[in-house]
């Protein structure tokens, strides 16, 4: 298997229903109390918006390589939120959420980001592996945050990562 191909800078080069469609499939396969994803039409708000920032992985270069993954933050002033991240669950154990956050945190730190917060489902233990391995830590949690369409609410984390000043 080819090693993916990293794409950074908005818009992305697939549309916003493809995004939604991934990230809801990945969320199913993952983790499925934490929610269903973003529809299109925010993900198509996201896009828009001009604080952006995004990583698209691809199968491999070339136009036809299928997208396997992104990750979408915003930076403002110097304070930068991870939004959503999410990689086909074939990807799974092949570092590609590694390298989408890493392209984030250095896209928000190049747009004078001091640091970087996300929230996290508490029982997404995978995800909060990865984001403590980049030494994000939890500052706070949000009760009931996620919901997964059936009743059930899950609180999420708030954690934060400092960014080296540039």
């Amino acid at each position: 298997m080819a090693p993916p191909v990293l794409r950074l800078g908005a818009p992305p080069l697939v549309s916003a229903a493809a995004l939604s469609e991934l990230q809801c499939g990945a969320y199913a396969a993952a983790a499925p109390a934490a929610g269903r994803g973003w529809s299109a039409e925010a993900v198509a708000s996201a896009i828009d918006d001009p604080a952006s920032l995004w990583a698209e992985a691809f199968a491999g270069p070339g136009a036809a390589a299928p997208l396997i993954g992104f990750a979408l933050a915003r930076s403002v002033l110097d304070e930068a939120e991870l939004l959503a991240m999410a990689r086909d669950p074939a990807q799974k154990g092949r570092g590609l959420g590694a390298m989408l956050l890493e392209a984030l945190l250095s896209a928000a730190q190049s747009n004078g980001a001091r640091s970087m917060f996300l929230e996290v489902g508490v029982g997404n233990a995978p995800a909060r592996a990865l984001y403590e391995r980049f030494a994000f830590e939890a500052v706070g949690r949000r009760v009931g945050y996620y919901h997964d369409g059936f009743g059930r609410r899950q609180d999420a984390l708030l954690m934060r990562k400092w960014l080296m000043a540039t």
